[in-house]
């Protein structure tokens, strides 16, 4: 598996899995029994990023991961993220980003996963209202208990980040290391996923993302299996309430899922390592979080990650030029 050499504050560096593990409805929708044999199986291929969140079964997910590193005794092994300040289930747009919220948040996450320090803490939200002074300044005491090794901005603008780094920078606090957003080879916008408080890739904030070279932890980073549905299947009738993949039937990802089975004839790597393989290999630092529910389907996305695209096949992924 591919590794990425993570940057800290301090500019410590670490090495970590290019590719995360979302953890999304461990211990919930998926058995804790599954969960465990679906970590398990991560690691044995040399993963070591896991992912989860505060509202992620609302701390089922931090527990069950708990609970495994406790059993399996490698919390020294594991890049450990997770995520608080999500807003409350009935209302998305209530913002959770108060001091006592996010203090809250963080050492309830401590408690579930059971260890002293999360190596990179994301807020899962953002509330532009609030100023970035009060937020990077209850960030920042955290990283300096050692509770917190690193700070990441979850759905964040490219602006509001830009904006919270230029304050901690100049008042001695410590900045966002890294972002986590929606991106795939399936282009995406919040109206399409229904959820106007996510930030997804677009050219602009791409734009912003190479100059800054700030890594990106994207999520849905396989567009929920698209890809391999729509090579598999066509434009076959789908209920749009049932399929989650099928937010992304746009006319431009048909032509892009076109194009990856082309790739996937010419060069013979599987449809699921050409798209994580499209992120692994962009000049914008990426690690794909995958959120695997199945061990037949994480074995498919973890069996080709070393695949290493050029820029060429990556433009004629986009569909921006063809191959010669």
């Amino acid at each position: 598996m591919q590794f990425y050499c993570f940057t800290g504050p301090k500019g410590e560096k670490t090495s970590i899995s290019k590719i995360a593990m979302g953890c999304y409805g461990m211990g919930d929708e998926k058995s804790p029994e599954l969960s465990f044999s679906l970590l398990d199986y991560y690691l044995s291929q040399g993963g070591s990023c896991i992912d989860t969140a505060r509202r992620y079964g609302f701390g089922i997910s931090e527990q069950t991961i708990g609970r495994w590193m406790r059993e399996r005794q490698n919390r020294n092994r594991i890049f450990l993220c997770t995520k608080g300040g999500h807003p409350p289930k009935e209302d998305i747009h209530i913002s959770r980003l108060s001091r006592e919220e996010i203090d809250s948040d963080l050492e309830q996450s401590l408690r579930d996963l059971d260890t002293d320090h999360v190596d990179l803490y994301f807020l899962h939200r953002d509330d532009e209202k609030r100023l970035v002074s009060d937020i990077m300044e209850t960030l920042d005491r955290h990283v300096r208990s050692g509770k917190v090794l690193a700070l990441g901005a979850s759905n964040w603008s490219t602006r509001r980040i830009e904006e919270a780094n230029r304050f901690a920078l100049e008042n001695g606090l410590t900045p966002f290391s890294a972002s986590q957003i929606q991106w795939s080879l399936a282009s995406a916008t919040p109206e399409m996923l229904r959820d106007d408080t996510l930030q997804t890739m677009n050219p602009t904030a791409y734009g912003w993302y190479l100059k800054e070279q700030m890594p990106v932890f994207s999520f849905s980073s396989q567009a929920g299996g698209f890809f391999q549905r729509f090579i598999a299947h066509g434009d076959a009738p789908v209920d749009r309430k049932i399929h989650k993949w099928a937010k992304y039937l746009t006319e431009g990802n048909r032509l892009r899922a076109q194009r990856l089975e082309l790739l996937h004839r010419e060069t013979g790597y599987s449809v699921s390592g050409l798209a994580l393989a499209y992120l692994t290999s962009n000049p914008v630092p990426t690690l794909p979080i995958i959120g695997c529910g199945r061990m037949e389907t994480l074995r498919d996305s973890l069996a080709e990650t070393d695949i290493l695209l050029s820029p060429e096949q990556i433009a004629f992924l986009e569909g921006s030029s063809d191959m010669g």
